[in-house]
């Protein structure tokens, strides 16, 4: 919700807002004829799924955590003082996508109870109804009050940074009042308006200061001190004498200088710890709220910034802090507009300009969760998280295709622009072009574009309904649609081998599927599970009017027994939104070029960034 339309409700409402970041993680018991699951989740506008996990007896911890943040509205209108109701919706899947069981809660009364108890996590238990009986979901809660001077919840979208002059530095209040800075600003900004930056210190001391640092660099004499630090209007009587007059050596006691002294030594601390926070703050926000700018050599302009800020101030070498903080930034960024392709696929680029110049290697391995804490790891973490979100944006237009894909007469070619197919194959072209992916990874998006194609045909053939689709026609269909498909994939057209196996099963006498040399020859993909699925569902039709064998199908069965142990922890339907790890050459040129149109105003307008350009 954009912070305009936040202030104007809140106003006509009384209203008071109060951003927050949730963070879910869950365990899950279900009975034991399931194998697999996952969670999906919705919270208005945000939406995800977990990846599929084993399940051990029906057991699981899912530790992909469930996160999005959000604002708490808290009415303070009589009678319904209180916070506003925050809905979320969980759904525990199969491995086939099939809705076990689902789950509303209420996030906002949640807050509510960790506000009076003084937490911010909280544990709870629920009952979930299944078909095959109760299930139990434990839930690892953590709110968060976003104390932070650029609220996640104002990420960029595809039409650009969404933010207000007049929001409030601390990111919100609640109904106790303004909530406080985090520790990495300094608490002397607690009070201050959001980037409205106060004054470092008052005149008076800084001429102060400079009448010291004269003194110690020339050869004055303490008259000469006396005199030059009357003259800066101290704070407090620290002359006997009347203005103007000069101090006299007997006019100056020891206890003076050493109390001037420490006085300068805390306005030089202040000094620069006020620097620092304002470098800080300013920083957050040129990662949070640019814009996905590029140079003309296709180089995002936030990651040429980010590294020279790093170099700047030794995060490179000296310190891995800063890095790492820059890091949890476009992360939270990312997961804040992971709706958005914009957004996801200007992350995705950043991150892979940023190793190419921090790492200095060719090679990303890009790996989730990161196998340890180095700046080049996280990294690769961060651009598979943003594939990912990419793919998920992707596999949400993608809906509703995949039966037109297979639904035309074997006289004519597949009907991929009717379905819509090429027009999207297109648009994520476009994407790419207009957000400047490097070459490697977009063959990587692509890849598991056209592997989720194939899944989710797969699937669609195998599943078990009334009327089955595995016929000998669906058979022909299968291989004219991987042949049609085949100059659109390129070098993904591995990606279709699946595919392209089930259209031979469906073919091919299904007698030669009891020996294992001709199931090497003709479906090395298939396991024994989906063999037996596409053997008993196969129905004769006009195309192929003879049926299987029953005793067939029981030599198939008894296969399947003999193997059941290695079979267990395999499914008949193929995950359509794994994403495995890969590897991508980052050997593309990097331009430096930065221009002061290229970044926020507030940056190119600030001394303590004229590094950059």
């Amino acid at each position: 919700m954009f912070p305009g339309y936040i202030a104007q409700h809140s106003k006509r409402k009384r209203f008071v807002e109060n951003p927050v970041e949730v963070s879910i993680s869950a365990t899950v018991h279900l009975p034991i004829v399931y194998n697999r699951a996952r969670i999906r989740w919705r919270r208005g506008g945000h939406r995800g799924a977990t990846r599929l996990v084993d399940l051990c007896n029906g057991f699981a911890s899912i530790t992909e955590a469930i996160g999005f943040a959000t604002t708490m509205l808290y009415s303070q209108q009589p009678p319904k003082r209180g916070y506003v109701k925050k809905k979320l919706a969980l759904s525990i899947h199969d491995s086939r996508d099939d809705v076990l069981g689902h789950l509303n809660i209420d996030v906002a009364s949640i807050y509510t109870k960790m506000k009076s108890s003084a937490v911010t996590s909280i544990d709870r238990v629920y009952d979930v109804q299944t078909a095959a009986g109760t299930a139990a979901i434990e839930l690892a809660i953590t709110i968060t009050d976003l104390s932070h001077a650029v609220p996640l919840s104002v990420a960029p979208s595809a039409a650009g940074s969404i933010c207000t002059s007049s929001a409030s530095s601390d990111g919100g209040t609640g109904p106790d009042g303004p909530t406080s800075l985090p520790p990495r600003y300094s608490s002397r900004l607690a009070n201050a308006e959001a980037f409205s930056l106060t004054p470092i210190v008052e005149d008076s001391r800084l001429a102060m200061l400079s009448a010291v640092m004269e003194a110690d660099e020339s050869d004055c004499s303490l008259s000469t001190l006396g005199r030059e630090l009357t003259q800066a209007s101290l704070p407090y009587p620290a002359n006997p004498c009347s203005p103007g007059q000069a101090l006299s050596l007997s006019d100056i006691r020891d206890d003076d200088i050493d109390a001037r002294a420490a006085e300068i030594a805390n306005l030089t601390l202040a000094l620069e710890e006020q620097t620092a926070a304002q470098r800080v703050q300013l920083f957050d926000r040129m990662v949070m709220l640019s814009d996905p700018v590029y140079t003309p050599g296709g180089t995002p302009v936030l990651a040429t910034a980010i590294h020279r800020c790093l170099a700047e101030w030794g995060g490179l070498d000296v310190d891995p802090d800063p890095a790492h903080s820059a890091l949890e930034l476009l992360s939270s960024r990312l997961w804040a507009a992971r709706s958005s392709m914009a957004t996801v696929l200007h992350m995705a680029c950043t991150a892979a300009h940023l190793y190419r110049r921090i790492a200095g290697q060719v090679v990303l391995s890009c790996v989730r969760p990161a196998p340890d804490d180095s700046v080049e790891s996280r990294l690769g973490a961060l651009v598979h998280e943003a594939v990912w979100f990419a793919h998920c944006n992707i596999a949400h237009d993608f809906k509703g295709v995949v039966p037109a894909l297979l639904d035309f007469p074997l006289t004519t070619d597949a009907p991929l622009d009717r379905a819509g197919l090429v027009g999207l194959i297109r648009a994520i072209e476009a994407d790419c072009d207009t957000y400047h992916l490097p070459r490697g990874l977009r063959s990587v998006l692509f890849r598991q574009f056209y592997r989720h194609v194939a899944s989710l045909l797969f699937n669609h053939i195998i599943r078990q309904r009334q009327g089955s689709l595995c016929t000998v026609s669906t058979g022909l269909r299968v291989q004219i649609l991987v042949t049609e498909l085949t100059p659109l994939v390129g070098d993904a057209v591995d990606e279709l081998d699946v595919l392209r196996q089930l259209g031979d099963v469906l073919l091919m006498s299904k007698r030669g599927l009891l020996d294992p040399a001709t199931r090497a020859r003709v479906c090395p993909a298939l396991n024994l599970l989906q063999i037996d699925q596409v053997v008993s569902l196969f129905r004769p039709d006009s195309m192929g009017p003879e049926p299987v064998d029953p005793r067939l199908k029981n030599e198939v069965n008894l296969l399947v027994a003999r193997h059941f142990v290695e079979l267990e922890r395999l499914d008949v339907e193929l995950d359509t939104m794994d994403l495995p790890p890969f590897m991508v050459d980052c050997g593309f040129d990097s331009d430096s070029t930065l221009t002061r149109e290229d970044l926020l105003p507030e940056i190119s307008d600030s001394s303590l960034f004229n590094f950059l350009i």
